[in-house]
């Protein structure tokens, strides 16, 4: 995590913090048109099941699939114009043919990178926590 001078956190982290409250937020309300804002063209999504996509197919996966995710944790460490996020989550999905929601807990990597003076998200990777 950097920091300034007086040890507070920098507006870089709190950018990058802001910029997951939003995927959060947008992921709530199944607002894929603003998750899909927050998200690189050369975006890289890993599943927790394997599932690898590039951008527009996590689009549609969401567009068909809706979730909502509570993050449990989260450390932030920047690296220049390149930013790691780690912590867990658990994505609450409700499967196609079930009536209750499956609650899902995971670890997360995803990177975010600085692109044209804003942050967005460039790789994702979750991996599946035993219950």
């Amino acid at each position: 995590m950097e920091q300034d001078n007086s040890g507070s956190t920098t507006n870089t982290e709190a950018a990058i913090r802001a910029l997951e409250q939003a995927r959060l937020d947008a992921l709530g309300r199944h607002d894929v048109d603003s998750i899909e804002r927050l998200l690189a063209p050369d975006l890289v999504h890993v599943h927790a099941t394997g599932l690898v996509e590039n951008k527009a197919e996590f689009i549609a996966h969401l567009r068909a699939l809706p979730r909502s995710t509570d993050r449990c944790t989260l450390q932030v460490r920047v690296f220049g114009d390149v930013a790691v996020l780690t912590g867990k989550v658990v994505n609450t999905v409700v499967y196609p043919g079930r009536s209750e929601p499956e609650s899902i807990p995971m670890f997360v990597t995803q990177v975010a990178r600085l692109c044209s003076g804003e942050w967005l998200f460039v790789s994702f990777h979750a991996t599946r926590l035993p219950d």
